[in-house]
């Protein structure tokens, strides 16, 4: 159900060009970044890909997001991705079957659970 990092870009080997930053440019991503993120999200990925969220798997993305120092930013980047790639998968075929829905409403009560999930305010605005 959930796609690999690398089929998102968020690999070393595949890394994107990211957008410049307020503070820098592109050029101060670097590898380790890109590094960072796909570890977040091979984590990500094993921790909601059963769309259920235990208080122990809470746990371990918030230290792991505490550990790699990812930013607000860098978590609501790789939500939206997992989540706009679910929903492009499921819409192939034009058709969101009402099972498709209520997978897509659990990925996103997951990923809201997890710190923010697409269409959400983010937390400094409410």
């Amino acid at each position: 159900m959930i796609p690999d990092a690398d089929a998102l870009g968020l690999s070393p080997s595949g890394a994107r060009q990211p957008r410049s930053t307020v503070a820098g440019s592109a050029a101060a991503h670097s590898t380790r970044d890109e590094q960072e993120l796909r570890n977040y999200w091979d984590t990500l990925a094993a921790v909601a890909g059963d769309l259920v969220i235990t208080d122990d798997e809470l746990a371990e993305i918030l230290a792991l997001r505490q550990q790699l120092q990812l930013s607000d930013e860098q978590v609501r980047a790789v939500h939206g991705r997992l989540f706009g790639a679910i929903l492009n998968d499921y819409s192939q075929d034009r058709w969101i079957d009402e099972g498709e829905a209520e997978k897509l409403a659990r990925l996103y009560e997951c990923l809201a659970k997890l710190g923010w999930a697409p269409g959400a305010r983010p937390a400094s605005s409410e």
